[in-house]
């Protein structure tokens, strides 16, 4: 199964309560598919623990270390 790598925008449109981001997670996590959000992102992305929409997505992600090897 191929893996899905959410990137900074995904996880603003889900704190913008985008239905299309939120009907494509629902998908891929009935279909058992987690996806993967490395580390930076999370960074670049939180402003304000208020975010709960965005910490509401990440509960369905698996949040990865992002090393000097992930990143070549």
């Amino acid at each position: 199964m191929k893996s899905v790598v959410y990137d900074a925008g995904v996880l603003i449109a889900a704190d913008h309560s985008k239905r299309r981001v939120w009907a494509e997670h629902r998908v891929r996590l009935e279909a058992g598919l987690v996806p993967l959000v490395p580390a930076p992102v999370v960074a670049q992305a939180s402003r304000s623990p208020r975010q709960a929409q965005m910490r509401r997505l990440l509960r369905g992600c698996e949040v990865i270390a992002f090393d000097e090897a992930a990143a070549r």
